[in-house]
Formats: C-alpha cells, sequence, structure tokens
C-alpha cells in the first residue's frame, strides 16, 4: 500500500517537472517556424518569429544566432554583429557565434577582432575544418603568410581534392617568397586535374609576371580548351603574342574566333581596330555590318571610320541618324558633338552652333558644347555669348584651365 501511495505521489509530480508550460510551447513553436522560413530563404518571416521567441525568453541565445544568421545574409552586417554579440553573451562557448563575428570583423577588415574571435573558436573546437580555413585567410588578410601555410598544408593532407586550398597554398608560398615551392605543388596537382581552370590560371599569372611568354601562352592554350567561347582568354592571349613578338598572328587568331563566335563583341572591336590602323577601311566596315548587335556606339565607330575613309557625307548621314534616333540616345550627345566638329571643318558654322544647341538643351552643362559653342561666338563677335558660355563651364568646374583661358 505505501509502495502505491509513493508512486501516486511522484509520478505526477516528475510529469509537471518535465511538462512545459504554454510560454515555453510558444516559444518552441515560433522557433520552429523560424527555422522552417530561413531554410525556406524567407529571412524577413524568420527574424519576425524569432524575434517575438526572444521577447518570450530573452536567454533564448539560439534566437539571436537565427537573427544574425538573416541579417548577415541580407546584407545588415551591423546588424548581425549585434546578434552574435549578444548570443555570445548569453551562451558564452557558441563557437558558431565566435566564427560569425570573425568573418563579419574580417568582412570590416577588423583584421585583429577577426583573429581574437576565430582563435576563441580554435581553443573549444581545434578540429573544425571551416575554422581552418576561416583562420588561413585571416592569416594571408593579415600579410602573414607564413603561419597561413601549415594550415592549407593540413587543410590539404584531409582532403587531397580540396582546390581552394591547394590555390590557397600555393599564393601562400608566392607570398611567402616561396615561388618554386608554388610551381611544384601547382605542376604536380595539374597531373591529377588537368581540367583545373583556377590551377591553370595561377600558374599562367605566375609565368606572366615571370616573363616566361611561352610557358604562359602554354597555359591560356589550356583555359582556352576548357573554355573555348572566352573572350578573357583570348584577350589574354593576344597579351602574350603581343609581348612575345608574335602581333602577326593576331589578326589570325581573331578572325578564327570571331567566325566561330560572331557574338564577341570585343573581339570584333579589336579586328576593327586593326583594319583601321591599316587603312583596310573597307573591312573594318564590313566588320561593324555584320555584327549581330546593332547599337548606337558601333555606329559611332562606323562614322569615325567613314570620316577616316574620307566618306563625310555618309558620315554626317549616320551621325545625324545617331542623333535623331531614341534608341541611341546615349550616344546622341556624342554623335552631335561629332557633327559640330564637321561642320566647323567646312566652315559650316551656323550648323555647327545648331547642332550645338540641341546637344545643350538636353544637356546644359555639357563642358566640350560650351567650349566648342564659345568659340563659335567668339568667331563671330558675339563677345556676351561667349562669355556665358565659359563661365557656365567655370560654375560647374572652377578648375578647367581650358575655359579660364578662354574667358581671359
Amino acid at each position: 500500500m505505501k509502495r502505491h501511495l509513493f508512486l501516486l505521489i511522484c509520478i505526477p509530480a516528475l510529469i509537471l517537472a518535465t511538462a512545459c508550460t504554454p510560454m515555453e510551447e510558444k516559444r518552441d513553436a515560433l522557433m520552429e517556424q523560424a527555422r522552417a522560413h530561413e531554410k525556406a530563404g524567407r529571412c524577413a518571416e524568420a527574424s519576425a518569429a524569432a524575434s517575438e521567441a526572444f521577447e518570450l525568453d530573452p536567454a533564448l541565445a539560439d534566437a539571436q544566432m537565427l537573427l544574425g544568421r538573416c541579417s548577415m545574409s541580407t546584407g545588415k552586417n551591423k546588424d548581425a554583429t549585434r546578434h552574435f554579440s549578444e548570443a555570445l553573451e548569453l551562451a558564452p562557448n557558441t563557437v558558431e557565434a565566435m566564427m560569425a563575428l570573425s568573418r563579419l570583423y574580417l568582412i570590416e577588415n577588423q583584421i585583429d577582432l577577426a583573429d581574437e574571435y576565430a582563435a576563441k573558436a580554435a581553443e573549444l573546437d581545434a578540429d573544425r575544418r571551416e575554422l581552418a580555413v576561416l583562420r588561413a585567410g585571416i592569416f594571408m588578410e593579415r600579410g602573414d603568410h607564413a603561419a597561413a601555410v601549415p594550415l592549407f598544408e593540413e587543410l590539404l593532407k584531409s582532403n587531397p581534392e580540396d582546390e581552394e586550398s591547394l590555390i590557397g597554398l600555393a599564393s601562400a608560398y608566392i607570398n611567402s617568397g616561396e615561388k618554386e615551392k608554388a610551381m611544384a605543388v601547382l605542376e604536380s596537382s595539374l597531373e591529377k586535374r588537368e581540367s583545373s581552370p583556377a590551377v591553370l590560371s595561377l600558374l599562367f599569372n605566375i609565368a606572366r609576371k615571370d616573363q616566361d611568354y611561352a610557358a604562359a601562352e602554354n597555359y591560356l592554350n589550356k583555359l582556352l580548351a576548357l573554355n573555348p567561347a572566352s573572350e578573357d582568354i583570348i584577350l589574354q592571349l593576344i597579351d602574350v603574342l603581343a609581348l612575345s613578338g608574335q602581333r602577326d598572328k593576331i589578326p589570325a587568331l581573331l578572325e578564327a574566333f570571331l567566325e566561330k563566335y560572331p557574338e564577341a563583341s570585343r573581339i570584333r572591336l579589336g579586328l576593327i581596330t586593326i583594319a583601321s590602323s591599316q587603312g583596310q577601311f573597307d573591312k573594318a566596315l564590313e566588320l561593324i555590318d555584320t555584327a549581330p548587335d546593332q547599337n548606337g556606339a558601333l555606329n559611332l565607330g562606323k562614322a569615325s571610320i567613314l570620316a577616316a575613309a574620307g566618306r563625310i557625307e555618309e558620315c554626317i548621314a549616320l551621325l545625324k541618324q545617331i542623333s535623331a534616333n531614341p534608341a541611341t540616345a546615349a550616344q546622341g550627345g556624342e554623335a552631335r558633338m561629332n557633327l559640330a566638329e564637321l561642320y566647323l571643318q567646312r566652315d559650316m558654322t551656323d550648323d555647327a552652333e545648331k547642332e550645338l544647341n540641341a546637344l545643350l538643351n538636353a544637356d546644359p552643362a555639357h563642358a566640350g558644347a560650351l567650349l566648342m559653342r564659345g568659340r563659335i561666338r567668339l568667331s563671330k563677335r558675339d563677345i556676351n555669348g561667349a562669355i556665358a558660355d565659359y563661365e557656365a563651364i567655370l560654375k560647374k568646374s572652377p578648375n578647367n584651365s581650358v575655359a579660364a583661358l578662354s574667358l581671359a
């Protein structure tokens, strides 16, 4: 009987001691909602639920951690720093909060604070991989490259396929003055990763800096094989060919690339420039006319080539078309300036002034147009008009020496 009486008293007491209060149930439900919202990328809803949970339980470090993560993901770094700091006050051994604060201070370039929090986290969890990555990054940012080397080496030892650590180790060697070690690490890695753009790019940069153009060209060709449509790689290859005295190879390389990728606008522009500089105006014009994307900037280039080829009437007609077309409004001002210059070359000052007036109606502070119109007005003995134009320039740009001299 006594035993039954003991159970009747103790079991309900135990249930009462372990049961959640309504406040705790509501808090936990809010945090569950907050985590679900955070997982779905709904930071505003996640933050609202976590804030409400924290109001119910001001000792809830998890709520501050979630608020910190949401703030950080939305670029509100000051708020994130505050939330993670509060989380750390509530739960002093929270490694995640220390690491988050370290990253935030690293972003703000407060290297000492970043290092301090990373070191504290390392005391509590020395084996965490992401922490080793963070500390290596801090050492690199601080310029202590030698200290980063063993961390990267350890990271690679535990995961030889970690390309970021490989690049980090090579960079640390290079910045420590041990380029040979960097090259050895990268070349050794390249035997296993022929298709690694990051490794090839770093090897190219080293070769380019050392003026080893043959090696640089080799690495770029390997990169181009991995990404054959890359204009950036082609432009780097052109640079290397020019530096190594192989300029004669450049036009053929560009033409072959443009034949495969007609939309490569920078390559097309390079060929247009080469053709124009060699007086091959028809070829330059053909390259412009066959471009898939006909735009105002390209047509301005065409106008310049027409002028250089002595086809002035065609040039004027094209510039008028550009300046009148709403689709090329961004180039309209430059087209009117070019028109005004052409008219002045033909002593058609009234037409030149008309173009400048139209430009200044749209952009009253256009210094080039004001300066040119001031000269025209001087030539017409309109002294007051010229003074007004030069004063308008100096009002906006007091240090414009050309306007100051013209006014004087």
